[in-house]
């Protein structure tokens, strides 16, 4: 298999590993599905990836530890997130926004593409989602939490179903 497609923000603070990369970047993986874009990014140290424009899909931050701050162009204000929970943008006719990721934070990214032709005439959203918000349910001593999918908070264009065991 082809290496992942790695790279860095703010100076190298940040680093990233993406197995599926964005269009026009090598890809160990090619997009499957709705699914065109997933990313690992880590900071020990902590940095800023800047402000950047989206249009059109739909991208989810999971926080896997530590805490970052998320800035967009709707809210205006940066707001924190922790370890666990999950912000959701619907990125639609378009936004902007930026994410600081402080020292020892590790996050996981999703991209989905959905109808683009229903998409982009859409607002775009910003959601964030808090760890405890999630269905927890145990089954022969393994616990489950429902992210996406039936029962969970968060319910995105693409018909995805996320699970955390």
């Amino acid at each position: 298999m082809q290496e992942q497609n790695t790279s860095a923000f703010d100076n190298g603070k940040i680093k990233e590993r993406k197995p599926v990369a964005f269009p026009g970047e090598n890809s160990a993986l090619p997009p499957f599905s709705s699914l065109f874009y997933c990313a690992y990014a880590w900071s020990n140290q902590g940095g800023l990836i800047g402000e950047h424009p989206h249009r059109g899909f739909e991208i989810g931050t999971f926080v896997l530890n530590g805490s970052i701050e998320h800035y967009d162009s709707i809210n205006r204000q940066w707001r924190p997130l922790k370890g666990g929970d999950v912000q959701i943008i619907r990125s639609g006719s378009g936004i902007n926004h930026a994410e600081k990721l402080k020292p020892g934070s590790r996050i996981f990214q999703l991209g989905f593409d959905p109808n683009l032709q229903q998409s982009l005439g859409k607002p775009a959203t910003y959601d964030n989602y808090r760890a405890g918000s999630f269905p927890v349910a145990e089954k022969n001593g393994m616990k489950t939490t429902t992210i996406m999918g039936a029962d969970a908070p968060i319910a995105l264009d693409n018909p995805v179903q996320a699970r955390r065991f």
